[in-house]
């Protein structure tokens, strides 16, 4: 036997022993799968990820899909994901009916997959959304869960808005007049979860009403009108700052958010690498607004009181450079400055009241005026937007992206505004200076690649010296 006693299996206590240890190891396990929010103490994002905690002990409780969440989810898998199945795409579909799921099978097939997009997004929820909540919860820094939620989230939604929103609007609008084929008004009117005799059904079946809302009710014609103004600005180039512009309103978001919580007084959870941000380059007074007179006991701040808050704000010379980079990039200025985008907006705006008011016909009048009153702001705001001047002299440029070149407009100037210490940190991050006309090719530039740029700009001015 080697040496190894044979009989030492059986030795007393062994079992005694391993009970313990497969006890401690249980405990072990047990105590790990507890989360727990790892976001600064006493910081905006640990109390976010407490809620997401409770949030995740429902739906996912030991990490598992709940039962009631997964009859659902199921339910529409089994069905969606026949459009994905070569072998099941003849079958009929409960939620879209023959013939709508024949046009989602044509562009699954003829159109990058798009007609898919059902089957990926139950799939999606399936098998990643607990571990989702658990990255978010376990993300020491906000900066961390900005990364996450765009890689997870934003990046795959824009991947497929921008190849497949339209074909897929197209094909809805195609077979919409058919849905009353589907069976699933069928189930949920037998299923008693809705009020089958509301007053806004107005005498007419549940099933009838539905049909009739989605195939003719409301005018998706406009509706795609809208998508596609939308999908061009969030889906282009842009020329300032690389990427899309979907990317671009995504990094004003994160910054809003820390103008939130500075102007809240709420505490950031900092990333521990100490990465800034442009917001953290300049004077706080440019990223804090006032709102104490708005938390006062039934007050209500008027359109005029956030408009000239806003405007003090942007006339301020040395906060100029940080709305202009943050703000008013050129995917804002092609946004601002389509008026198709503006007018598809004003249309569907006016489609979704007059539904509300079909809905709840006793509140016309106030519906009508919330409605109006809301798009009068809209107009003024982006006329503001597309003509930001100052009578102190501070004005921006708002040019597309379509019209945007660094040799007319420079590179965009971060550091505008500033002084001492923070212009000198923050010319060292932007080495170009947005204030040249004519920027050198070699700005930006280290090592060997400034010593071959640097050598092949002199043989150039040489040849043209000759000239």
């Amino acid at each position: 036997s080697s040496g190894i006693n044979a009989e030492w299996p059986l030795r007393p206590g062994y079992f005694e022993m391993l009970k313990l240890v497969l006890a401690l190891a249980c405990v072990s396990v047990a105590a790990s799968a507890g989360l727990k929010a790892k976001g600064k103490k006493g910081s905006f994002l640990f109390e976010l990820q407490s809620g997401a905690i409770d949030m995740y002990d429902e739906h996912f409780p030991g990490g598992s899909i709940s039962d009631a969440l997964a009859v659902g989810l199921n339910m529409a898998e089994t069905d969606f994901c026949k459009i994905n199945n070569a072998d099941q795409q003849s079958h009929n579909s409960i939620f879209f009916g023959p013939v709508c799921k024949a046009e989602f099978v044509t562009l699954y097939n003829e159109e990058d997959q798009c007609g898919g997009v059902f089957c990926n997004v139950i799939r999606s929820i399936k098998d990643n959304t607990a571990g989702f909540i658990e990255e978010f919860v376990l993300a020491t820094s906000d900066e961390q869960v900005f990364d996450l939620i765009k890689e997870r989230i934003v990046d795959p939604i824009f991947g497929y808005t921008c190849r497949c929103a339209l074909p897929m609007m197209d094909a809805w609008i195609g077979c919409k007049s058919t849905i009353g084929q589907a069976q699933v008004f069928d189930l949920l009117q037998l299923s008693g979860a809705f009020d089958t005799s509301a007053p806004y059904l107005e005498g007419a079946s549940f099933k009838n009403y539905w049909v009739n809302m989605l195939g003719e009710r409301i005018n998706f014609e406009n509706i795609r009108v809208l998508l596609e103004r939308v999908t061009e600005n969030m889906c282009e180039e842009n020329t300032q700052h690389g990427g899309q512009c979907y990317e671009y309103f995504y990094r004003t978001v994160t910054h809003l958010y820390q103008w939130y919580l500075r102007t809240a007084g709420l505490a950031p959870s900092p990333s521990k690498r100490g990465r800034g941000s442009i917001t953290d380059e300049f004077d706080e007074q440019c990223s804090t607004f006032d709102v104490s007179t708005y938390m006062e006991d039934d007050y209500e701040p008027s359109f005029s009181d956030i408009r000239d808050a806003v405007v003090e704000k942007f006339c301020v010379a040395e906060c100029s450079g940080l709305y202009q980079e943050v703000l008013l990039g050129c995917c804002t200025a092609t946004m601002i400055q389509d008026t198709g985008l503006a007018d598809a907006v004003l249309v569907v705006a006016d489609d979704i009241k007059d539904l509300i008011v079909d809905i709840y016909p006793d509140d016309e009048d106030y519906i009508d005026e919330v409605n109006t009153d809301y798009l009068d702001y809209a107009e003024e705001v982006m006329g503001m937007l597309r003509d930001p001047t100052c009578d102190n002299g501070v004005s921006y440029n708002v040019v597309p992206c379509a019209d945007w070149t660094p040799e007319e407009f420079g590179l965009g100037n971060p550091c505008e505004g500033l002084s001492g210490k923070k212009l000198k940190k923050c010319e060292k991050k932007n080495p170009v200076d947005a204030g040249d006309a004519d920027p050198s090719p070699c700005a930006g530039l280290k090592g060997k690649k400034l010593k071959k740029c640097e050598k092949k700009e002199k043989k150039k001015n040489k040849q043209n010296a000759r000239l």
